[in-house]
């Protein structure tokens, strides 16, 4: 994990002042196709995994699978996070509008959400096997129909701006959003010029225009953090049911402690006034 983090912690340092325009490099197809063979890659890899551990009567309750499988699943987590390195060289200078601390933490953050969906996957599993059926299928199912739904809106309709958002690309899509902030504001700016130029026009009328791409993707975008959301509530439940009822261990403690820290950065998320430009 270090050696990751110091990898992009240089990407940031090496990178030129030119900045590509941030709508065309999201848009282009190349990068959409290689984004979403990523997202059912990571998914197949986390999914798979472990039931080729259980099937092979490997898995145990204390760490899940043994070693040789975590070493293959964090093979599969190296060739994502490679992937979200190359995206962030490809950006150019707009990665310099992240501190230095931004990007050491928000690539901790991608590897821990790959982490974090893993070690539900192994959960259900470690549950079934000591008896707990239903709490075992109940947290393989919120894994399936959660992901499920964000791998069909990212083959199917997934807005350019979302492509990140969905799974682990926290570094790009934090540059995105800073990049785009500046094209929101040029965009503002030449709204409300026109506008002047166009009687009986309002520049509100055409604020609305511009932003109206944006109020759906940012509507689809509300539906997947609702249900990572509730993923997350209804997995603490069952790790605290599973765990006043068999006991603790390694993969029970860290995934618990995992899964509290993705509810309160959602409910943080949730609560804290969102910026706006005006």
């Amino acid at each position: 994990v270090t050696v990751v983090v110091f990898i992009f912690l240089g990407v940031r340092r090496c990178s030129t002042a030119f900045e590509v325009e941030i709508n065309e490099f999201v848009e282009d197809p190349y990068l959409q196709l290689n984004t979403k063979v990523d997202h059912w890659i990571c998914f197949m890899a986390s999914l798979v995994i472990p039931w080729v551990a259980y099937s092979n009567g490997s898995t145990n309750r204390s760490s899940g699978m043994p070693y040789e499988y975590v070493l293959v699943w964090f093979g599969f987590a190296l060739l994502h996070m490679a992937h979200e390195c190359i995206l962030l060289i490809q950006v150019g200078g707009a990665v310099k509008r992240l501190s230095y601390f931004r990007v050491a933490r928000l690539t901790v953050m991608s590897l821990m959400g790959l982490l974090n969906i893993e070690l539900h996957i192994q959960f259900g599993i470690v549950a079934v096997m000591v008896g707990h059926t239903i709490i075992g299928w109940a947290s393989i199912l919120m894994f399936a129909l959660c992901n499920a739904w964000n791998l069909v809106m990212v083959t199917h309709r997934c807005p350019p701006g979302l492509i990140f958002k969905l799974r682990s690309f926290e570094v790009v899509q934090a540059v995105y959003e800073e990049r785009l902030k500046v094209d929101d504001v040029s965009m503002h700016v030449e709204a409300a010029n026109f506008g002047k130029k166009l009687a009986g026009v309002k520049s509100s009328l055409l604020k609305r225009w511009t932003l109206r791409d944006d109020a759906n993707e940012n509507e689809d975008g509300g539906f997947a953090e609702f249900l990572f959301s509730c993923s997350n509530i209804i997995q603490c439940g069952l790790l605290i049911f599973f765990l006043g009822q068999c006991g603790s261990s390694p993969l029970i403690i860290v995934s618990l402690a995992l899964t509290l820290f993705y509810v309160g950065i959602g409910s943080i998320h949730t609560l804290l006034p969102q910026p706006r430009l005006e």
